[in-house]
């Protein structure tokens, strides 16, 4: 019996032996194998946001290119604040369509603060009351984007008091904010 029980006692040395090394040499294994997992998943992740990068991008890439014309004519419909010589004669030229004479009066600041930079502009417009108020349509829709923040008309009256509405001599002070291109 005894030869039996030294069976057993090694049998049992040997399934301890055993699950100890299973616990030592597989445990860490099987360990490894769930981290690799977990990178392998997360890599995964990773290439769908990567992908759907790329694909913003390329959705980004072609609107762009179908709107580059609206977004050069919104960048055209501000002022240059250094050299506002352009808005200046585009002033001139729609006084002289209109049949108005216009003088400018000394300009602004460019105001910069808080707000958009814009351009203040004063200046006084003579002509009849027809022309002036066709002026004044130009300005509103003009290409440049700008606001009249003042436009104070006086008619001049007549010796009968009694006139033609468009014939009648009118002289408007006309204040302008003009929508200037930010400087970089």
């Amino acid at each position: 019996m005894e030869a039996n029980k030294k069976i057993a006692a090694t049998g049992l040395i040997f399934v301890v032996m055993a699950a100890v090394g299973f616990l030592f040499v597989v445990g860490p294994l099987l360990a490894d194998i769930k981290e690799s997992k977990a990178r392998v998943v997360a890599a995964r992740e990773k290439a769908g946001d990567q992908e759907a990068r790329v694909a913003n991008a390329r959705e980004f890439i072609e609107f762009s290119r179908r709107e580059i014309g609206g977004l050069e004519a919104a960048q055209a419909a501000f002022a240059d604040g250094a050299m506002p010589l352009a808005i200046i004669n585009w002033l001139e030229q729609a006084a002289r369509d209109s049949g108005v004479k216009i003088e400018f009066l000394p300009a602004g600041e460019v105001n910069s603060n808080n707000e958009w930079p814009a351009i203040k502009m004063e200046m006084n417009a003579t002509g009849n009351l027809e022309a002036v108020l066709r002026l004044a349509d130009k300005i509103e829709n003009s290409r440049y984007l700008m606001e009249i923040q003042s436009f104070d008309l006086e008619l001049e009256k007549t010796m009968s008091g009694v006139s033609p509405a468009g014939q009648r001599k009118a002289a408007a002070r006309i204040l302008l904010k003009i929508y200037a291109k930010l400087q970089s």
